[in-house]
């Protein structure tokens, strides 16, 4: 998958996210590019694929909100937000990835040398007309759509739980109830 790809596509997420928040665009441009660092193994070594895993994608970044969850002023979110919003981004480059490739992403390394990618499919509508209804990349692209909902209720959830002094269960109710627009 080549590099602008994903920096659209982490910037389309990064704008999708932006939808019930008002993040400033340079943000959102810093995180999409900031997600697309992980092709650096690309040139390094080539075919192994070492910073395509959920360590690089997921831990580091969970590691860094927390840090700012802890540290960050509470009235001030933006670094949480920040690397919410990458987790988000660099998740979709792992899917866009798993989703093209050939051979998959090696995705619980160090930890295991498994190649774990999105199995292909066609849906097709008829055989006599090539026009899948369905297919690896769509399906993909709707993983990544979750992915993006689910960021929406973590910021939601932080909103609550941190802005408004909730304590977590009544912060959860209040997120899924903005979520259904009973708020």
């Amino acid at each position: 998958m080549d590099t602008l790809f994903h920096f659209m596509i982490a910037l389309f997420g990064g704008l999708a996210l932006n939808v019930r928040k008002s993040y400033p665009m340079r943000f959102i441009f810093a995180a999409a590019l900031l997600s697309i660092f992980i092709d650096v193994d690309h040139f390094i070594f080539a075919y192994k694929r070492t910073f395509h895993t959920l360590f690089t994608a997921v831990f580091i970044p969970a590691t860094l909100f927390y840090l700012a969850y802890l540290y960050e002023d509470k009235r001030e979110i933006t670094l949480q937000s920040f690397f919410l919003v990458l987790i988000v981004m660099l998740t979709g480059h792992l899917l866009m990835d798993m989703a093209y490739s050939t051979e998959g992403l090696m995705l619980l390394s160090p930890l295991s040398s498994t190649f774990y990618a999105l199995p292909k499919i066609d849906i097709m509508a008829t055989s006599g007309f090539y026009s899948p209804i369905a297919s690896t990349p769509g399906i993909a692209l709707a993983i990544y759509g979750l992915i993006i909902y689910i960021g929406l209720f973590i910021e939601d959830f932080i909103y609550f739980f941190e802005e408004k002094h909730e304590k977590a269960r009544k912060a959860v109710s209040d997120a899924l109830k903005s979520f259904s627009g009973k708020s």
